[in-house]
C-alpha cells in the first residue's frame, strides 16, 4: 500500500462555515470509506452526498485498488483524509490521490447518479454459499455476481480516469453531435500544426458563430526540445481533452506528455483574461535529512528563488513569458525552478497568476522534494533535481520574423484565426 499523496484542488472557492462544514465533511467521508474499504475484490468504491452548510449539498467519492484488504483500503483513505487540513482546508471541493487510493469532494454531482445507487459486494462471489447447498445455484449466483460487478468496475474505471487529469469548469454541458461539439472537435483537431516554438509556442483561435462559438489556445511549455515533440504534445493532449471532457463546454489541461503543453478551449473568448480557478498542484516526496538539517536556509533560498522568477516571467515579451532558474542552498544540492504564463497576459496578471500558484505551492508542498501548480494561464514546477532542458536555464530566443500562417484552417466556415500579429475574419 502507497499513501505518498499528490492532491489537486479543483474548487479554491472558501466555504462560509467552516466548523460545521469541516463536520459534515468529516461524516460524509467516515461512511464512504467504510463502505468503500468494505467491498470485495471486485470493487472498493463508493460514492454518497448529504446535505451541508448554507443549503448546497456536498458530494463525495473514495476509491482503493483492488488488491488491497479491507484494514488496508481503509488506512490509505484515513490518511489521505487526514491531509484535508494541510492542503485544502475550508475550500468548497478538492481531490487528493495516493497510488493505492483516492477521494474528492465537491458541492456539485461530479460523477454519474447512479453510482448513489451502487453498492460494493461485501464478499468476493467465488465464497457465496447457499442455506440449503444447491450447487446450481450457487454456480448462477456466482456467474450473475461477477458480471455484475465486472460492469460496475469497468464504469467506475472510467469515472475515475475521466476525473483524474483534468480540471473542468462545469459551466454547462453541450449535446452529441450538435454545433458546438462539431465546432469544438474541428478546432481542437487544427491546433497542432499551426503552434511553432520559435514564435513562443502559442496559438489562439476560434471557430463558429454566435452561441456556438468556441475559442481554443494551445501553449508548449518554454522547454519543448522541438517544433515536433510540441505539436506532438498538443495533437495528444487535444484528443485526450476531447475524450475526458466530452460534454463540458470549458476545459483546460496541461495534459500528460514530458514537457507538457496547455490546452483550453472555451465558449467564450479567453484571450488576456486571468482566470485563476480551478488549478492543479501536485507534490512528490519528502525532504531529505540533508534538507531538514537546515530548513531555514532552504525556505530562504526557494522564496528568494521564485520572487526572483517571477519578477522576471512577467516582464517577458507578448511572444514569451517563460524562464528557469536554479539556486545552489548547500553544498550538495540545487533548487531546479520553471515559470511560464500565456503570452496575452499583461505583465500585472502574469504575476497574480504565478504568485498565487507560489502561494499554494508553499503552503502545502515545501515540505516535498518538489511539485508543480497548473492553471489555464501559467505553469510553475520545482524539484530538488533537474526536470526541465537544461539548455533552458538561459532563457531562450524568440524569433522576431513575422509568422507563416498556413491559409488551410482559416477557409473553413465561419472560422476567425488570430495570433498576437495577425487577425483574418472569415466573412
Amino acid at each position: 500500500m502507497e499513501v505518498a499523496p499528490r492532491y489537486r484542488m479543483i474548487n479554491p472557492e472558501n466555504v462560509t462555515s467552516l466548523d460545521q462544514f469541516n463536520q459534515v465533511l468529516r461524516s460524509l467521508l467516515d461512511g464512504l470509506r467504510s463502505k468503500a474499504a468494505s467491498g470485495g475484490s471486485l470493487l472498493k468504491f463508493a460514492t454518497g452526498n448529504t446535505s451541508a452548510p448554507d443549503f448546497k449539498t456536498l458530494y463525495g467519492l473514495v476509491q482503493c485498488t483492488l488488491d488491497l484488504s479491507e484494514l488496508q483500503c481503509n488506512d490509505c483513505l484515513d490518511t489521505i483524509a487526514g491531509r484535508i487540513p494541510d492542503c485544502c482546508n475550508g475550500k468548497e471541493g478538492a481531490t487528493i490521490e495516493a497510488p493505492s487510493c483516492k477521494l474528492r469532494y465537491e458541492i456539485y454531482r461530479f460523477y454519474h447518479p447512479s453510482a448513489d445507487e451502487l453498492t460494493p459486494p461485501s464478499n468476493d462471489p467465488a465464497t457465496t454459499k447457499g442455506k440449503d447447498g444447491n450447487n446450481t445455484r450457487n454456480i448462477i449466483i456466482i456467474i450473475v455476481s461477477a458480471v455484475v460487478g465486472f460492469v460496475i468496475l469497468i464504469i467506475f474505471i472510467s469515472i475515475f480516469l475521466r476525473t483524474r487529469k483534468f480540471k473542468e469548469k462545469f459551466e454547462g454541458n453541450f449535446s452529441d453531435n450538435g454545433p458546438y461539439d462539431n465546432n469544438r472537435n474541428l478546432i481542437l483537431s487544427s491546433l497542432a500544426p499551426y503552434v511553432h516554438i520559435n514564435n513562443g509556442g502559442f496559438y489562439n483561435t476560434s471557430i463558429g458563430q454566435d452561441l456556438n462559438q468556441v475559442y481554443a489556445l494551445a501553449l508548449c511549455r518554454g522547454d519543448s526540445p522541438s517544433n515536433e515533440s510540441c505539436n506532438n504534445c498538443v495533437k495528444a493532449t487535444s484528443q485526450s481533452i476531447m475524450t475526458q471532457c466530452p460534454y463540458q463546454k470549458e476545459a483546460f489541461t496541461w495534459g500528460d506528455k514530458e514537457p507538457p503543453c496547455l490546452v483550453r478551449y472555451a465558449d467564450h473568448s479567453v484571450s488576456g483574461i486571468l482566470d485563476l480557478p480551478p488549478v492543479l498542484v501536485e507534490y512528490v516526496g519528502n525532504l531529505t535529512d540533508l534538507v531538514k538539517s537546515n530548513l531555514t536556509e532552504f525556505h530562504q533560498t526557494w522564496v528568494s528563488l521564485m520572487d526572483g522568477l517571477v519578477k522576471e516571467v512577467s516582464m517577458g515579451s507578448s511572444s514569451l513569458k517563460f524562464t528557469t532558474k536554479k539556486a545552489k542552498f548547500n553544498t550538495f544540492q540545487k533548487i531546479y525552478a520553471l515559470m511560464q504564463c500565456t503570452p496575452d497576459l499583461s505583465l500585472g496578471d502574469c504575476d497574480v497568476c504565478l504568485r498565487q500558484s507560489v502561494a499554494e505551492s508553499q503552503a502545502c508542498c515545501l515540505r516535498t522534494i518538489g511539485g508543480n501548480v497548473q492553471r489555464a494561464n501559467c505553469y510553475f514546477g520545482w524539484a530538488l533535481s533537474p526536470f526541465y532542458s537544461p539548455h533552458t536555464d538561459a532563457s531562450p530566443s524568440v524569433s522576431t520574423t513575422r509568422p507563416q500562417i498556413n491559409s488551410t484552417v482559416d477557409n473553413y466556415n465561419g472560422m476567425s484565426t488570430f495570433q498576437k500579429y495577425d487577425s483574418l475574419v472569415q466573412s
